[in-house]
């Protein structure tokens, strides 16, 4: 068993219909193979991974020099670079930078016409499949050793492998007894022939037809080499290990996601919109906060000062609201079990107002109430007005007692202890 989502297929468009592999990473052997006349026939799932092999005849390889290191100067420099080797003009063609061999001035880089590569991807993306690479089935050889060439001769069209990353061609011939005319040609216009041509045929007819090169090539030093194949090329192909990324053709426009990213950019005005309306909300939210936060904190120095003011003997100071209506609280509760023996604030304050708003020019200043006792802070005219006071709350029943009184500021300042009826 393998896990499917590690699965790739393997597809070769064919000249009819397409022939299949389903391969997991690990495994040599296919899994499922087979051939079908159409995308629809597939038997891959909906977003299944596929490596799709294009027809070689389709996609060519030319080597440039262009003096740069620079990626956006040499895809700008490739269409005058290649433009005398073109067909068409440079807009109809999607080129593609291969790896540079190792020890090599010129760049490969496959030419496929931009036409030519939807056609081939249409189809595939129709089905929802998911394109991962797409490259010219001779692109998919093994590389030969250095200082040899390969050739696919199982089918037409032949196909030409070159070693160290040098791509390669798919030569629209079929064997006879002698090398093909396009073979001939890239041996002639190679700066380092090969020594030794590997060719892999069909069946023994072909195997003698390829042993007639032995002499054209041998005056050119070149070896020959001969293998049979069991198979045909597709399931050849197939078996090959999945190629590198470096010859992929899906880049530029063609690059699998670029479709999700193009949509995904029209969002993109509505989104800064977005973000912008979140920051003009954290702005004016922060704003608010803070007038909010400096407000509460004014409130909580009024009280403080207020608490302070109200109980200067305090000394610990934690929560001045809290504290001060706890104080409150309390000293609404009579001490003890009645108002004849435990006399709450509310019963002073019952007796001394009336008091004091009606002595003309008298003011507190300041009082203590122990729960039992309470001591005032008066400011009065003079002295006769704080005798008179003094009478008047003994008529109430409470025991004034004067522990001091003196003149200041042509005022009488005394301090008067009150307690309840004995």
């Amino acid at each position: 068993m393998t896990d499917e989502r590690n699965d790739y297929w393997w597809v070769q468009l064919r000249r009819q219909g397409l022939y299949y592999a389903r391969r997991a990473r690990a495994e040599d052997v296919p899994l499922q193979e087979g051939e079908c006349p159409d995308w629809e026939s597939l038997p891959a799932p909906p977003g299944a991974r596929i490596l799709l092999c294009a027809p070689g005849v389709r996609v060519r390889i030319h080597s440039v020099s262009i003096p740069t290191r620079h990626r956006k100067r040499f895809f700008a420099a490739l269409p005058f670079a290649l433009e005398d080797r073109l067909f068409r003009t440079p807009e109809a063609y999607h080129f593609v930078p291969l790896t540079r061999p190792a020890g090599k001035d010129g760049t490969p880089v496959a030419v496929v016409e931009h036409e030519q590569v939807t056609a081939w991807t249409a189809a595939a993306q129709a089905r929802g499949l998911r394109l991962d690479l797409l490259t010219p089935e001779y692109l998919l050889l093994l590389e030969p050793a250095p200082g040899a060439w390969f050739l696919d001769a199982l089918e037409k069209p032949l196909l030409l492998r070159f070693p160290a990353a040098a791509g390669g061609a798919a030569l629209d011939e079929d064997v006879g007894a002698q090398p093909p005319a396009g073979l001939q040609l890239a041996l002639e216009h190679s700066r380092q022939p090969p020594a030794r041509l590997e060719v892999r045929v069909r069946d023994r007819e072909q195997y003698e037809l390829v042993g007639n090169w032995l002499d054209w090539l041998a005056e050119r030093g070149i070896d020959l080499a001969r293998t049979q194949a069991d198979l045909s090329r597709p399931a050849c192909l197939a078996r090959q290990p999945a190629p590198p990324e470096q010859v992929n053709m899906l880049t530029g426009k063609y690059q699998p996601g670029r479709d999700r990213l193009l949509q995904s950019r029209r969002f993109i005005p509505s989104a800064g919109l977005a973000v912008a309306l979140v920051l003009v909300l954290t702005a004016q939210w922060f704003v608010e906060y803070s007038r909010i936060q400096a407000q509460h904190e004014r409130l909580t120095t009024a009280i403080e000062t207020a608490y302070r003011q109200a109980f200067p003997d305090a000394r610990r100071l934690v929560n001045p609201r809290h504290q001060m209506e706890q104080w409150l609280n309390a000293a609404a509760r009579p001490v003890t079990g009645g108002r004849e023996q435990g006399i709450d604030i509310l019963f002073w304050l019952e007796r001394l107002a009336p008091l004091l708003g009606n002595s003309a020019g008298a003011g507190l200043t300041a009082f203590n109430f122990d729960g039992r006792q309470l001591v005032l802070d008066l400011s009065l005219p003079d002295f006769e007005a704080l005798e008179a006071l003094q009478e008047q709350l003994s008529a109430t029943g409470l025991k004034p007692e004067v522990e001091n009184a003196e003149l200041k500021d042509d005022r009488v300042v005394s301090r008067m202890r009150l307690a309840g009826r004995s």
